[in-house]
C-alpha cells in the first residue's frame, strides 16, 4: 500500500499511482477518472479527520488499488479512531465550504463502504466495469 504520511502534498502521488495502476490493469478512462478523484477526496477527508484526542497525530494514511472480476476499487485506511456515525455523506448545502467528500465519493462509485480497520478506519470505493473481466496476470 503506497504510504501518504500527514503531508497533504502527498496526496497527488496516491492520485499518480492509482491512475499508474490502473492504466497497467487496464481499467477504462472513465471509471480510472472516477476512482482516481475518489482517492483525492478520501485522503483529504484521511487528513483532515484521523487525528482526534483518542489517536493524536502524527497522522497516517495509506492507500491501496484493486480489482476484481467486473470491478475495480479503492481503499483509503488511517489511523484515526473508527466513528461510522462520521462516515455518512452530510445534506447538499451550496453555501458550504467543506463535507461534500463522502457526497462526492457516493456519486462517483457504484458501491462504497467502511470498516474498522486493524490501523484505525478503512473506507473504500468501487466501479462496475460494465461486464468485462480485468486481464489478470496470466493474460498479458
Amino acid at each position: 500500500m503506497p504510504f501518504v504520511g500527514d503531508d497533504p502534498a502527498h496526496a497527488g502521488t496516491a492520485r499518480r499511482a492509482v491512475r499508474c495502476q490502473f492504466t497497467a490493469w487496464r481499467v477504462p478512462e472513465e471509471q480510472s477518472d472516477d476512482l482516481v478523484l475518489v482517492v483525492s477526496e478520501l485522503v483529504a477527508n484521511a487528513l483532515t479527520h484521523a487525528c482526534d484526542r483518542a489517536r493524536p497525530c502524527p497522522r497516517r494514511v495509506w492507500v491501496v488499488a484493486g480489482r476484481h472480476p467486473g470491478a475495480a476499487l479503492v481503499a483509503v485506511v488511517d489511523n484515526g479512531t473508527y466513528d461510522a456515525r462520521r462516515l455518512r455523506p452530510l445534506p447538499a448545502d451550496n453555501s458550504a465550504t467543506h463535507g461534500r467528500g463522502l457526497r462526492i465519493v457516493a456519486q462517483l462509485s457504484d458501491r462504497w463502504g467502511h470498516f474498522a480497520h486493524p490501523q484505525g478506519t478503512c473506507v473504500w470505493a468501487a466501479r462496475d466495469l460494465c461486464g468485462q473481466s480485468l486481464p489478470g496476470p496470466a493474460d498479458r
